[in-house]
């Protein structure tokens, strides 16, 4: 499986390639509201897409549903350069203690964006 996306046309395509082959069957197809600048995958039915205009977008995979558009960096005019998830157990960081024997309530998400000064922290629930 692979997850690309093709800026010029505001696309984001999950697809099966057999490298042996150099066969590609495209699978699923997300139509975005802004061009792509930035794919991270939560899990394996949730994928964020960072867009221009500092717009995060989160789709369901399963559904191809867009859940939500996040409006992450709206100062910024080139769009999300980066999405990646703190592991931390930090309790500066993720605003409560942290419990070795109990699943985590969130992700904690940090996002940056070409033309901002600042990162951002989320707290991403699914």
């Amino acid at each position: 499986m692979l997850c690309f996306s093709v800026y010029t046309e505001s696309i984001v395509n999950i697809a099966i390639v057999d490298l042996k082959t150099r066969r590609k069957n495209n699978v699923k197809q997300f139509k975005l509201s802004n061009k792509p600048t930035k794919l991270y995958q939560i899990d394996e039915n949730n994928i964020l897409v960072g867009t221009e205009g500092g717009k995060i977008e989160h789709w369901q995979v399963d559904d191809q549903v867009c859940k939500k558009i996040y409006d992450a960096h709206p100062e910024s005019s080139e769009g999300i350069s980066s999405i990646l998830e703190l592991k931390t157990k930090s309790e500066l960081l993720r605003g409560e203690m942290w419990n070795e024997d109990a699943e985590p309530e969130f992700k904690l998400i940090a996002t940056a964006s070409r033309g901002a000064k600042e990162f951002r922290l989320w707290k991403l629930s699914i």
